[in-house]
């Protein structure tokens, strides 16, 4: 999460992952508190929506998750 930033419920970004909303799981990731599944979840979604750039989509996300550091553990 960016401090300063509103956090948004987990639910609402899932509700957005299962709806394969990836744009705005990108806008607002630095509002969602993402744990490994989730990710996983957001990297299939660059796979299937965006083919063409996916190897640096993903770089770039998984880059920006790890700068933040904000990784909670499995199951929270």
């Amino acid at each position: 999460m960016v401090p300063g930033l509103p956090h948004i419920p987990f639910a609402r970004a899932e509700a957005a992952r299962q709806a394969g909303d990836l744009r705005w799981i990108l806008a607002h990731e630095g509002q969602i508190n993402m744990n490994p599944e989730y990710e996983l979840g957001v990297l299939e979604l660059i796979e299937d929506q965006d083919p063409e750039h996916e190897l640096e989509g993903s770089a770039e996300f998984v880059e920006r998750v790890e700068a933040r550091g904000d990784r909670p553990e499995p199951g929270r």
